[in-house]
């Protein structure tokens, strides 16, 4: 446990299981790693974190597990909760402000792809769109040099209403 220097006001968790025969082969060591984080600057974390989007402002915590095996991730499943987040998913988009985010979000390694599911989704945008609680699974698969996606997305409660100023009066 550690309290990193920037961008946390909370302690760093970070606990495992890890097995292999050779400690000069990391590669072949499995196990999971489990880490937590409080109250946490995901902004500033950018310094650390590469990620796939423009992230200007946020407040959150976090715990994760990951699985690991031959060297690679296999699966990674984290509890997220986000707070005043504003961020941008690519450029020339206009930047989207997130009240709320949270939920369980997983990645696993497929043998022949990858998957990511959500469940128990909740957010709030700044400008009223909201969602109670849904779920999402995307599946990318490889079959002979071709790539498919498949997925699924359930939506049990979801606000519309910040849409009708799109609809005309």
């Amino acid at each position: 446990r550690s309290t990193p220097s920037a961008g946390a006001s909370g302690q760093l968790d970070v606990r495992g299981n890890i097995w292999g025969k050779d400690v000069d082969k990391p590669e072949q060591w499995y196990g999971t790693i489990y880490t937590r984080m409080e109250g946490t600057d995901i902004a500033a974390w950018r310094a650390w974190v590469d990620y796939p989007f423009e992230l200007t402002q946020g407040l959150g915590a976090t715990q994760f597990w990951l699985d690991f095996a031959d060297g690679q991730a296999k699966k990674v499943t984290a509890d997220t909760l986000l707070a005043n987040v504003r961020t941008r998913f690519g450029n020339n988009t206009p930047e989207v402000g997130l009240q709320s985010l949270s939920g369980r979000l997983t990645w696993q390694l497929l043998t022949d792809g990858h998957e990511l599911r959500g469940e128990h989704l909740k957010f709030a945008t700044t400008d009223g769109f909201s969602m109670k609680n849904g779920a999402l699974r995307i599946a990318s698969h490889q079959s002979d040099g071709k790539e498919s996606l498949d997925g699924e997305v359930s939506l049990d409660e979801i606000s519309l209403e910040p849409f009708a100023t799109f609809a005309g009066n």
